[in-house]
């Protein structure tokens, strides 16, 4: 039986507006509780606490299960319904997924982004950094074809490291982040690494075996890692608005590229790109066993454990699971297999390594570094355009500024109407609104107008003044 006690909010499908006995005590024991209905009938809620939402289709389903994801995230919501049917297992697997999503994406922002902003600006001043437009499906024949295999950090790549040993050049092996310590542990070759989390853990990259070879980051990485790295290859990928402002002005491509929930599914359409084929997941479990990760990684204690299909595990393996299993169903193209011994993929055919050693990894392929020295191209950026872009923020950030200030100080004119054009505005202070807006005046008693700009005003103050603090340490290196 679960306890409702650790829920803020219920949401509760297609009741009609009816509600169990333990509802009914559970609302009655605290002010803060709310109930929600979910139903595709119209219904009119008499309860205390209580709003509806209606919807048509699934289309529009999901729709209102992001508006209540945004509306009430860092609450914890439960979801229910009189009868346990597939209908309700089936949308409340959506809900779980878009609940988590949000909650992922409002704990990236938790720093205003600026965090991955100061990263960007650092990383697009090193000198190292190489074009990897080579490694894209059109132009990689060298690549075509190939088997990739990609190495997640799960218990199970203890396992499957004998077999991984012997690859030789019968296939691509790609890994990232804590990845990269277990492959070394177990004397895996890596061929491809990766990194894309602004706060990776130095001791992942004291080993300089790999950091020699071709690796991959996007642009928020920590620069202190990205500076070690001989053959850095910036990929654009996930980006904050204020990130993309800066690389779109310095006209750094973008092709369309998805990077998915964490370096795994960063790697595996990395793989795609490349014209890999078919494409293998190993140690890639995304669940808890008696470990977190394979040898070689630093045991960390197992936080913030979530139950889905049965196995414990946490939220943004979750994500990295759906996005896996929609990426593969998504393009047909490619053939994919999976190693890996924790969750399977639907979708995805699980095979063993005797199988795949005989019928799949057959041939080898030319010596990789002849490959990427052929093709390898430095890319080029000017310091002195990243410094004006620099400048050109940090003047509309001091307009800002003074308009909030103004706006504090009596000037009632609505914000936007004076700000709106200014690119601190649309890149930084609008988008940032957009994520905080809804837990900031959670706490805020009064509901008017007034009460809602004098907030945002005194909000966007806050987060002005760590920009620009970020922009003037930036502009001494």
């Amino acid at each position: 039986m679960v306890s409702l006690k650790q829920f803020d909010i219920l949401c509760l499908y297609k009741t009609q507006g009816k509600l169990l006995p333990s509802w009914k005590k559970w609302l009655n024991e605290n002010e803060r509780y709310k109930i929600i209905f979910l139903d595709d009938k119209v219904i009119k809620t008499k309860t205390k606490n209580s709003s509806s939402l209606f919807f048509s289709s699934e289309k529009d389903l999901k729709e209102k299960l992001l508006k209540i994801a945004w509306e009430n995230v860092f609450l914890k919501i439960g979801f229910f319904a009189l009868e346990e049917n597939q209908d309700f297992s089936y949308v409340k697997n959506i809900a779980t997924e878009m609940f988590f999503a949000v909650e992922a994406l409002f704990s990236d922002y938790s720093d205003f982004g600026l965090t991955a902003f100061k990263n960007t600006i650092h990383n697009l001043l090193n000198k190292k950094n190489k074009n990897w437009e080579f490694f894209q499906d059109k132009t990689s024949q060298g690549f075509k074809n190939i088997p990739a295999i990609i190495c997640g950090a799960g218990p199970s790549l203890n396992l499957l490291a004998p077999f991984l040993r012997k690859i030789n050049n019968k296939a691509l092996i790609f890994a990232g982040g804590t990845a990269l310590p277990c492959t070394r542990a177990l004397k895996i070759k890596v061929n491809f690494g990766a990194a894309i989390d602004k706060h990776e853990h130095a001791w992942i990259f004291a080993k300089k075996h790999i950091l020699n070879i071709p690796f991959f980051y996007e642009s928020r990485l920590s620069p202190n890692i990205v500076a070690s790295i001989k053959h850095p290859y910036l990929i654009r990928s996930y980006e904050t608005l204020l990130e993309k402002w800066l690389l779109d002005e310095l006209k750094i491509k973008k092709i369309p590229f998805d990077g998915g929930w964490n370096v795994s599914t960063f790697l595996i359409h990395l793989a795609y790109n490349m014209g890999c084929n078919p494409i293998i997941l190993a140690g890639i479990d995304l669940c808890y066993g008696d470990k977190k990760y394979a040898k070689g990684a630093q045991e960390e204690k197992k936080q913030h454990v979530v139950v889905f299909d049965g196995k414990k595990t946490q939220k943004d393996w979750v994500l990295a699971k759906k996005w896996i299993e929609n990426f593969a169903f998504t393009h047909d193209n490619v053939i994919f297999f999976n190693l890996s011994k924790g969750f399977t993929f639907s979708g995805i055919k699980n095979i063993n390594e005797k199988i795949l050693g005989k019928k799949i990894l057959k041939k080898g392929f030319k010596r990789l570094e002849e490959i990427i020295e052929k093709n390898s191209q430095p890319l080029h950026i000017e310091r002195k355009k990243i410094k004006n872009l620099l400048q050109d923020m940090e003047r509309s950030l001091h307009f800002c500024q003074k308009v909030c200030r103004k706006m504090i100080g009596g000037d009632m004119t609505k914000i936007e109407e004076k700000i709106s054009s200014q690119i601190a505005y649309k890149f930084f202070l609008q988008p940032i609104w957009d994520f905080f807006q809804y837990p900031i005046m959670r706490e805020v008693k009064e509901k008017t107008l007034l009460a809602y700009q004098v907030n945002q005003a005194l909000f966007y103050l806050k987060i002005i003044e760590e920009c620009l603090q970020v922009i003037k340490d930036a502009k001494k290196t």
